[in-house]
């Protein structure tokens, strides 16, 4: 049992099955080979002004007929369908993913995000603003990705007849990657972008520029392990 802040465990807790997935099993035979799988989506838990959104666990079993590995893959929500998580006016979602088979770790991929908003209501008009900072990562085989991003915006309705809505997005990448010769390739990128949407009446309108700038390095360029130890005697 859990007591004090942490009180709404026990409730979510309650709300998952002795079988933890469920009824929510598929099966699918084709030509290519049998996927089997099972998928729970927790019903929305709110105590207090802790809300908890769209959280769904999924599992998937897949068996190849040709020389591919099986594949088991394992997700706390999605990508396209992250988690919701709500204290007060401030906010967040993500998901996790984590795909294996018999060769070992294919994929691990997840993104956590977390801000605030405000909303305000005057009858005639209308608004808000937020601003949501978060991290991804996916690791791969053959490739590593991480971002940070900062978003923030605003919108505003007057009368439902004219609305219009700002948001400003920054992120910093860094990706590690092998190239089709085998070198290991390391990129910082970075990307900005304003969208700005207007509507007036049944005319609706949306703009967007963006900038991407992107650093390189050389496949050439030595790793920390290739430089010798004497050269860091004089640290410290």
């Amino acid at each position: 049992d859990f007591s004090g802040a942490l009180q709404f465990v026990n409730q979510l807790r309650n709300l998952l099955p002795k079988d933890c997935f469920g009824d929510g099993a598929v099966m699918n035979v084709t030509p290519a080979g049998i996927t089997a799988g099972y998928s729970l989506a927790v019903p929305t838990v709110q105590v207090g002004v802790f809300c908890l959104q769209n959280l769904a666990l999924s599992t998937t079993l897949t068996i190849p007929f040709d020389d591919r590995p099986a594949r088991l893959r394992f997700a706390l929500s999605e990508r396209h369908s992250p988690f919701g998580l709500t204290v007060s006016v401030f906010g967040g979602g993500g998901f996790f993913a984590l795909e294996v088979s018999a060769k070992g770790v294919e994929l691990v991929e997840g993104a956590l995000e977390f801000g605030g908003s405000v909303a305000l209501n005057l009858g005639v008009a209308s608004g808000g603003v937020y601003l949501m900072g978060g991290i991804y990562f996916a690791f791969t085989d053959s490739s590593v990705t991480i971002r940070g991003y900062v978003r923030c915006g605003g919108y505003l309705s007057v009368l439902g007849i004219i609305s219009i809505s700002v948001e400003f997005y920054l992120a910093l990448e860094y990706q590690k990657a092998t190239d089709p010769h085998g070198n290991r390739i390391s990129v910082l990128r970075g990307v900005g972008r304003v969208t700005v949407s207007v509507r007036v009446l049944f005319f609706s309108k949306t703009v967007s520029l963006s900038l991407e700038r992107s650093f390189e390095g050389s496949p050439g360029d030595p790793t920390f392990e290739d430089i010798d130890a004497q050269d860091f005697a004089d640290w410290g």
